[in-house]
């Protein structure tokens, strides 16, 4: 199978007269991007591949210890980080094996691949391969193609303005390797993931911060029942002391049914007692129930039995408490 190259900015699609030459490798390059010229390449090889400049996808070549295969690109980042003294979130990678523990790393800003990417959906070619040059290049090599020099060495590819009269040969179709790594949209919307995780990362703090917030609040609101219930007790015990508290509301409503009889009852109860004599009191069948202790007046057994009676006669229940 033969392969040949296009330049979109300044060579238009070749066409080959042999039945076998039906691959093209159409090199892109940022800035120089003629849509109509690649949408006529694509149309006329169905096995045209697209590759990335080595100017715009350069290539590296990286060694790691051995790293579980869920390590290995983050490690790859860390590394291209010392190489090329920037940040990786904004590139996108195509990692080849090329020996134990040693990888060609092409890399190539997202933005640029998703350029690229978006092109081919366009002309309806979504499918297409994405590779860097780079990788294609022959190992320890110069090539010339159009105003650039390729190079290719132990360490990596990558382009340089060519110097004029260099005697550089051309690069040779025959001479591309096709055992390149491909850029993905995959690995795109992965590389995208870096530009979104500060907001996902706000969102979720924000959210925490609404739950937190939700939630001391709730507490607020718990504690506030509580003092609400403790004074209502407080006053339910001053309304009706010594009853049993169950339902607050309900029970004062009751006892409110009583209306002038209970303030009559309350009012029979002789005024020059003094404080504390009574100890219990309680309302109930409309009757009242009162229990007082005969020591803060010195009553004797005949004296406590004629108050009892003066006071059953009000319909009071009157029991004197034991000293």
């Amino acid at each position: 199978m033969v392969s040949f190259i296009v330049s979109l900015i300044a060579l238009p699609p070749l066409r080959l007269d042999s039945a076998t030459a039906n691959t093209a490798v159409t090199v892109f390059h940022a800035g120089q991007m003629l849509t109509s010229t690649l949408g006529v390449a694509l149309a006329q090889y169905p096995k045209a591949i697209i590759a990335l400049h080595p100017v715009d996808a350069p290539m590296h070549a990286v060694s790691l210890p051995p790293l579980p295969a869920n390590r290995r690109d983050a490690a790859l980042r860390v590394k291209l980080e010392d190489v090329l003294l920037e940040d990786t979130a904004q590139l996108t990678l195509a990692v080849a094996t090329t020996g134990k523990n040693a990888f060609a790393v092409n890399c190539v800003a997202t933005p640029l691949l998703k350029s690229v990417l978006t092109t081919l959906q366009e002309l309806g070619h979504g499918s297409r391969a994405v590779i860097a040059l780079a990788g294609s290049l022959p190992a320890d090599s110069e090539r010339s193609l159009g105003e650039w020099t390729l190079w290719r060495d132990t360490n990596g590819a990558g382009a340089l303005p060519a110097v004029p009269n260099s005697g550089i040969q051309a690069l040779a179709a025959k001479e591309l390797s096709t055992n390149t790594a491909a850029f993905t949209p995959t690995q795109a919307k992965g590389a995208s993931w870096a530009r979104w995780r500060w907001a996902l990362l706000l969102a979720a703090l924000c959210a925490l911060v609404y739950l937190v917030g939700l939630w001391l609040h709730s507490r607020n609101l718990l504690a506030l029942e509580r003092q609400t219930n403790r004074s209502m007790a407080a006053a339910f015990q001053d309304a009706l002391p010594n009853t049993p508290m169950v339902d607050a509301v309900v029970q004062l409503q009751r006892a409110a049914t009583g209306g002038n009889a209970l303030t009559t009852a309350l009012g029979s109860i002789p005024a020059d007692w003094p404080q504390g004599m009574v100890t219990q009191l309680s309302w109930s069948s409309k009757r009242l129930s009162i229990t007082a202790s005969p020591a803060l007046l010195k009553l004797n057994d005949e004296q406590q039995k004629t108050v009892t009676d003066a006071l059953a006669a009000k319909n009071i229940a009157l029991t004197w408490s034991k000293p």
